[in-house]
């Protein structure tokens, strides 16, 4: 059918060179394509695999039984629990379902609620390249490390913040106006910072040591931009799935505790006067003591961890396992359209005299 379709890929010859013209209406095309799928990336990458795990990460298995609500909390609620269904008389967790999540966002906030907080990442992402490059300009090269380090220490007040900002309810003030205060947000979260950002650089480092140990052969590039791969064995090959599969478990047995541990604890500096959308239990099993009834008011790495369930991590790798099939299906969807769409922009027709193809 494409090969009968009617020129739309133009040629025309100037001076011995030929010259290719998209037809008009592809630039209306690519203009829909990113109007749909932008979002739908967002979405993906944003709401589903950042924001989500924040919510189970901190959501409280054992709420109390009765809570006071008012009239617009018993609406978010039940938009929340629509999905719920027994589970052998035990209460079921809205992190436990997507739809739950994404219904209980909606509720709270509207479409907005989908990509809460992500203007305030935006800015905190840009902070952390400058103040990593001017670390980096001072310290040295080789202590880029160290400089993302410093970067993340010195931006504590933000990044706790849009902890905040992700797991309330909207309020009409700036988000600016949310920090904390820099000594409180430091004294709690360097510690967990440190620990997530080791557990990083041994990530980062365990290939390349691999790499070496093992002793794998990796295809040279030769002259000509030619790549030899004369010397890649079978065995070298085994390696290389070794190396992957290790990375990747090292990645989820160290990465993923550590953020926990810092979500966690950042969650704890969460004020009184805010409310979470979710159950958050601010007391962590009554481990930590309100700032105001002379306690330090906020969770330390042991009680973190030690208030994280076995149900609570099998409940978020899930959430980690079903937002990498959504984010997986939307680049699967925009490959199936992609494709199309380039192969009918230049598909070859038969034009008159074999000026147009």
């Amino acid at each position: 059918m494409l090969a009968n379709s009617v020129p739309i890929f133009r040629r025309t010859v100037e001076d011995g060179n030929i010259n290719y013209e998209l037809p008009a209406w592809s630039l209306w095309v690519i203009l829909i394509d990113l109007i749909v799928f932008v979002p739908l990336l967002f979405f993906a990458e944003y709401t589903v695999s950042t924001i989500y795990p924040i919510f189970s990460m901190i959501e409280d298995e054992n709420p109390p039984a009765y809570a006071p609500l008012s009239a617009d909390e018993e609406h978010v609620h039940d938009a929340a629990g629509r999905d719920a269904r027994p589970t052998d008389g035990a209460p079921r967790t809205v992190t436990s379902s997507l739809r739950a999540v994404t219904r209980l966002l909606y509720a709270v906030a509207g479409f907005k609620g989908f990509f809460r907080g992500i203007l305030f990442q935006l800015i905190q992402y840009l902070m952390t390249v400058v103040l990593v490059e001017i670390f980096t300009q001072a310290l040295g090269l080789y202590f880029t490390p160290l400089a993302t380090l410093l970067a993340s220490l010195t931006l504590v007040q933000f990044s706790t913040a849009w902890v905040h900002i992700v797991m309330t309810h909207p309020v009409p003030v700036s988000h600016f106006r949310r920090l904390p205060s820099f000594k409180r947000a430091f004294d709690a979260t360097w510690r967990p910072i440190l620990l997530n950002w080791l557990a990083l650089e041994v990530v980062r480092w365990v290939p390349t040591v691999l790499f070496q140990v093992m002793g794998v052969n990796l295809p040279e590039l030769k002259g000509g931009g030619r790549t030899d791969v004369s010397d890649v064995t079978t065995a070298d090959l085994v390696k290389v799935a070794v190396i992957a599969v290790t990375s990747a478990f090292l990645g989820i047995a160290l990465i993923i505790p550590t953020h926990v541990i810092v979500v966690r604890v950042q969650a704890s500096l969460l004020p009184p006067e805010d409310d979470a959308i979710i159950p958050f239990d601010r007391s962590f099993q009554g481990k930590v003591e309100p700032a105001v009834a002379g306690g330090r008011g906020y969770a330390t790495i042991t009680e973190a961890w030690a208030t994280f369930s076995r149900a609570g991590w099998r409940r978020l790798i899930t959430l980690y396992i079903k937002a990498f099939l959504v984010t997986l299906g939307v680049y699967a969807l925009i490959i199936a359209v992609a494709i199309p769409e380039f192969l009918l922009l230049v598909q070859k027709s038969s034009g008159d005299g074999g000026d147009e193809l």
